[in-house]
Parts: structure tokens; C-alpha cells; sequence
């Protein structure tokens, strides 16, 4: 929790107050665009909506929420009804999908990759191919020191 007052106290007047996009009725702080519908149109949410976390963080205040969307966003010019019947939907895609990459990358991050062309189509040197590499050329063969051998650029490690 210390991080996040920390963040926010540095950030500066930008991430202090809260936006809300005139398309979908998007709540956020400090971006230019909305993420849900990729709209330009972000507007400053009156202090009478808004509640803080900790006296720093901005949200918007539960008990207001209806009458902020019904006298704020809806009147918007901009508004557009299936953007903003749809945004719960969409953000919830768009956290699905982060969180695949997310995994993905976790994955992909164990994986073993060569060091010279970072290939992960490598092969572990088996005990034998070591052993004839040390028995035909000392115990000083790149074979017999090395446990891998990368299959595209042949670099052994």
C-alpha cells in the first residue's frame, strides 16, 4: 500500500484527478486515450463525483455513480450507447488477454535459448557424445565442457 500512495504522490496533479471518456463512460487517471474504445474525447470527472483512497487516489463515488452516468456522460456529445453498454465486456477481454501474454511470457522465460542466435531449437549434449569428445581430444573439448548445442547456429555452451 506504501508503494502505491508513494506513486501517486509523485506522479503529480495529472494523476490526482480522475477522467472519464465522453464515449463510453470510461473512468480513469492520467491517460489520453481511453483503452476500452480507443476514443480521444477524455474529460475531467467533476470533484462532486469524485471519492479519494487514502486522501490521494481518485475513484468514483458509488452513492453519485448513477447520477454522474444519467447527468454527465449520457448527455455527452460524443456518447455512443454501445460502447458504453459494452465496456465491462471488453475490459474484461482485454484483462483475459493480458493475462495469457502474461503466462506466455512466464513460459517463455524458462525456456532455454541459445546465447549467440537466441534459437530455442537447441539439444542437451548426451553423457556419450561428451565422453567421446573428451576421449579423442582432451578433457579441454568444447564438447566434453559444454551442455548444450544449439540445432541452427551450432554453438555449443
Amino acid at each position: 500500500m506504501f508503494f502505491v500512495l508513494w506513486y501517486y504522490y509523485t506522479r503529480g496533479d495529472n494523476m490526482r484527478e480522475l477522467y472519464y471518456c465522453a464515449k463510453c463512460g470510461n473512468t480513469k487517471t492520467g491517460e489520453k486515450q481511453c483503452l476500452i474504445c480507443q476514443g480521444q474525447d477524455i474529460v475531467i470527472v467533476p470533484k462532486k463525483y469524485v471519492s479519494y483512497v487514502a486522501d490521494v487516489i481518485p475513484v468514483l463515488n458509488e452513492e453519485l455513480k448513477e447520477e454522474f452516468l444519467e447527468k454527465v456522460v449520457k448527455i455527452s456529445p460524443s456518447f455512443d450507447p454501445y460502447w458504453f453498454e459494452h465496456k465491462d465486456e471488453i475490459s474484461q477481454n482485454m484483462k483475459q488477454q493480458y493475462e495469457k501474454v502474461k503466462s506466455f511470457q512466464k513460459e517463455q522465460a524458462n525456456v532455454p535459448k541459445c546465447p549467440t542466435c537466441n534459437s530455442t531449437d537447441i539439444k542437451k549434449i548426451s553423457v556419450m557424445s561428451k565422453a567421446v569428445g573428451a576421449t579423442m581430444f582432451g578433457l579441454l573439448s568444447k564438447t566434453a565442457r559444454s551442455q548444450f548445442k544449439c540445432k541452427h547456429c551450432g554453438y555449443m555452451w
